[in-house]
């Protein structure tokens, strides 16, 4: 799933230009992983981004940065 949602576009990465979610879900459902999808895609018709980080976005979205909201200080100004 994660996989899938790198694909189909995220905040934490570039996607691949041409590939939608259409396009995303038949790619993971023959390949199961983005790893094996590039080792498969014609990189001429979808090139992936020029240092694609999609490791560090599966990263991301297995174990998020996330602050503790008792250590945050918020001062409202109008």
């Amino acid at each position: 799933f994660i996989d899938l949602c790198i694909l189909m576009g995220c905040d934490y990465t570039d996607s691949i230009r041409g590939i939608g979610p259409k396009k995303s879900i038949e790619l993971i459902r023959n390949h199961k992983s983005i790893d094996t999808i590039l080792n498969s895609i014609d990189k001429d018709k979808y090139p992936p981004p020029e240092n694609w980080n999609f490791q560090g976005a599966r990263e991301l979205f297995k174990h998020p940065e996330v602050t503790d909201p008792e250590t945050i200080d918020l001062k409202w100004v109008e």
